[in-house]
């Protein structure tokens, strides 16, 4: 009896240190673990700067092709419909110019220090970068009511210009409809890369964790 006794203290002791040792790996792994809803906000995060930087060359593009047919047309002898309309030309190119270069240099340091605040503080990040998002919406929402009026504006000095036989104006009001109906475009993409990233940041549930390690700390704790 002795022997027996002894045989199944053994084997106790040896199913507890098992259910003890498993216990302790699934909590190491919980810990370890990124929650699942910080991931998807990653996911989201590098997805929309990526945009971001990428969207540098949609701006570059129509950027370099007005300044530089706006100053070939200013410098030419060129009608004054044409120099009129490469006014607004160089102007909204120069624009488009800044906004490729901010994007490009400033996207990956941004993403960068983002990534850090994530992993650090995850609570602090979704409220200042759901804070930024909303000013970022806003913004471009303000940009295209704005652009909109000005291709109107352009749209009725063209048509005035024209009635009145005044190339100069009726230039001015070309470039500056077909201009602001170009800058409506990109700020319109800009709007839609932002949307899924302010969706995801608004329903971030912080600290929630991922089911395979959920699963290994149970599994340890009823084994």
């Amino acid at each position: 009896m002795d022997g027996e006794g002894t045989s199944c203290a053994r084997r106790l002791g040896s199913r507890v240190a098992l259910v003890t040792v498993l216990a302790v790996l699934g909590w190491s792994a919980e810990a370890r673990a990124e929650p699942t809803e910080t991931t998807r906000v990653r996911k989201e995060l590098h997805a929309y700067y990526a945009g971001e930087k990428a969207a540098a060359l949609q701006f570059a593009v129509p950027g370099l092709v007005n300044v530089g047919a706006g100053a070939a047309l200013l410098a030419t002898d060129s009608s004054k419909v044409a120099k009129g309309a490469a006014v607004p030309m160089v102007a909204f190119g120069a624009i488009e110019l800044g906004a490729s270069l901010v994007l490009h240099f400033r996207t990956d340091a941004l993403l960068a220090g983002l990534d850090r605040d994530l992993s650090r503080d995850a609570a602090s990040y979704r409220e200042a970068e759901t804070t930024h998002l909303r000013r970022v919406r806003d913004q471009l929402a303000a940009l295209m009511w704005t652009e909109i009026a000005l291709a109107s504006i352009g749209s009725g000095l063209a048509a005035v210009g024209g009635y009145a036989k005044s190339q100069t104006v009726e230039g001015v009001g070309i470039g500056l409809a077909v201009e602001s109906a170009t800058l409506f475009i990109l700020d319109s993409l800009a709007a839609g890369r932002a949307k899924p990233y302010l969706t995801s940041l608004e329903s971030f549930r912080v600290g929630r964790t991922s089911d395979a390690a959920g699963w290994a700390f149970s599994y340890g704790a009823r084994f």
